[in-house]
């Protein structure tokens, strides 16, 4: 049978170890995450609970995710990829269009939550639009073609760009 096991953990964890690459199968749907909606609701959550709240832990949801041998131990993303994906746009973002390269530190600490170990490998591997979501977790949004412009992904780095530029006003 299979094993199913749950466990608390914190996000930056799963995200943070080099080793972890997400892979998205062709049966999960697209990003559909919209600026109008989800997006601007996860911008206010964070600034809500980054400005109301004493403690350090901020609930994300679940993420269901499988181990599998057969894609060089990478993990297939069975449920959670629309929060992942945002998650890792809005440190795209942060890297990009923020003040953080003066902090070289915590520059250093977020890129290495975009990149794998393995050569040239970011975080997230999809089959439809690999393209243009590695080219925004690369640092380079600005080679993006005017269809790639046009989607959900860039959409929110954008958005994610403009409250981060407002915020550090």
């Amino acid at each position: 049978g299979i094993k199913m096991e749950a466990k608390d953990g914190m996000l930056i964890d799963l995200i943070g170890k080099k080793e972890n690459i997400f892979y998205v199968p062709l049966y999960q749907r697209k990003y559909t995450w919209t600026v109008k909606k989800e997006v601007k609701t996860f911008w206010e959550d964070l600034i809500f609970f980054k400005d109301n709240t004493k403690t350090n832990d901020f609930f994300f949801g679940s993420i269901i995710i499988k181990k599998d041998n057969s894609l060089n131990s990478k993990y297939v993303l069975v449920d959670g990829q629309q929060r992942i994906t945002t998650t890792l746009l809005l440190i795209a973002a942060l890297l990009e269009c923020s003040n953080l390269k003066r902090e070289l530190d915590d520059f250093v600490r977020l890129t290495g939550y975009l990149e794998s170990n393995e050569n040239n490998k970011f975080k997230l591997e999809r089959i439809q639009d690999t393209d243009t979501i590695q080219k925004i977790l690369k640092g380079q949004s600005t080679s993006l073609t005017k269809l790639e412009e046009e989607s959900n992904y860039f959409k929110t780095f954008e958005f994610f760009c403009k409250k981060i530029r407002e915020y550090n006003d």
